[in-house]
């Protein structure tokens, strides 16, 4: 094969980020993505065809997906679906636990229709426990797991982190990869589980217990916000800011001879790691007031001579990775032409895989762009598919 997932369709009645973007990664893979939409779209869907923040987060759920738009609560569009879910390896949804079911769609239709189906569920909290029937939705799960509080550093209030829905379909790929993988051995079709939840417990994973089982503390963020330790922060310099994570002993005397100050190799509170650690804040106030003695620049460059894990905190990085030439050759970065916003840069396949590369499969689709297209080859006709939109069934956009 050409690419990894080039014979396997998926049918996505995801919305907003965490179950979409799962499905999308697997387009990236070369599979079939059919997204299917209620008549307005999904709540996801930039409504005005403008370029802001919905477009953005749109654009990372649906790049390369085709889309049909169709009233689930009609019979004739329920059984638009059922054909739809006859067809796919890989059904996915992230809707609240019952509502798949109240749809028509849930994993017990789709079995009966494909007995060998992947049914791909992301529910917020899960489909058991107390919290099942919970609405559900970042930053929530975030609260809840404690990444707020986490984030607003020691003694200050709590502070709103990124979002983790993006990790939550990475997490929802993986699980599809793994039900298709165990399918070629046994021939049978499962239904997968992705709680939201799940995605932030993996990203406090960190905490951990010592050989008698005492839980241990957790790195806490500074109160400044700079970061986790002396040697693993961020430090103002004379003109702007510059990040530090020099943990080996190898850096740390590397970064001493950098700034001119050996002599911190021979101070015996920052002997070894845990005497720096220990001294963590005497140590990050030394390193400070030398790095407020020269620009951004200036330490850039004398970095650059050494191997010392450095970066500078920019804040147009986004912009940078888009225009890098090198990026758009290795496939990081995807270029498409829009039919509405033109043409398009956006993060593209972040996995190399020499045998079965990924694949840029085009930009996210209009409402129902594929509608005609997709009930055509579902056997109806032409006369057909205008009735089911002047019956309200089904809506389309017409590419210009």
């Amino acid at each position: 094969m050409k690419h990894a997932l080039e014979d396997i369709t998926i049918l996505d009645f995801g919305q907003w980020i965490a179950g979409p973007v799962g499905a999308r990664l697997c387009s990236d893979l070369g599979a079939r993505v059919i997204k299917l939409e209620p008549l307005e779209g999904e709540p996801g869907r930039p409504q005005h065809d403008r370029l802001d923040a919905f477009t953005k987060t749109f654009q990372q759920g649906s790049a390369g997906k085709e889309a049909i738009s169709v009233d689930l609560k009609s019979p004739e569009g329920l059984a638009i679906a059922h054909q739809l879910m006859e067809r796919s390896d890989v059904v996915l949804n992230n809707f609240r636990p019952g509502v798949a079911e109240r749809l028509g769609v849930d994993y017990v239709a789709a079995k009966k229709l494909n007995p060998k189906v992947i049914y791909a569920s992301c529910p917020g909290y899960g489909s058991t426990g107390p919290r099942r029937d919970y609405p559900g939705f970042e930053p929530l799960y975030s609260a809840f797991a404690g990444v707020h509080r986490n984030s607003g550093g020691e003694g200050n209030p709590p502070s709103r982190a990124t979002s983790f829905d993006q990790f939550c379909g990475l997490l929802g790929a993986n699980a599809i990869l793994m039900a298709l993988y165990n399918r070629d051995i046994t021939g049978e079709g499962q239904l997968v589980e992705i709680a939201q939840l799940a995605q932030v417990l993996y990203y406090t994973s960190e905490a951990h217990f010592d050989a008698q089982g005492n839980k241990l503390a957790d790195a806490m963020l500074d109160p400044d916000q700079t970061g986790y330790g002396p040697l693993d922060r961020l430090f103002q310099t004379l003109d702007d800011w510059i990040c530090i994570s020099c943990w080996e002993q190898k850096d740390w005397e590397t970064l001493c001879s950098v700034l001119q100050m050996e002599e911190l190799t021979k101070d015996t509170r920052f002997a070894d790691l845990d005497l720096r650690v220990e001294n963590g804040t005497d140590l990050a106030n030394i390193l400070a007031e030398r790095f407020i003695t020269k620009t951004t620049l200036e330490w850039t460059r004398l970095f650059e001579e050494t191997d010392l894990p450095f970066e500078v905190p920019t804040m147009d990085g986004e912009d940078q990775a888009l225009f890098n030439a090198d990026y758009m050759d290795s496939g990081l970065i995807a270029e498409y032409e829009h039919p509405v916003w033109g043409l398009m840069r956006a993060p593209g396949f972040g996995v190399g895989l020499s045998s079965t590369p990924g694949v840029n499969q085009g930009p996210p689709p209009l409402l129902g762009q594929h509608t005609r297209e997709i009930l055509s080859e579902l056997g109806y006709s032409a006369e057909q598919v205008e009735g089911l939109k002047d019956k309200g069934v089904v809506v389309w956009s017409d590419v210009n």
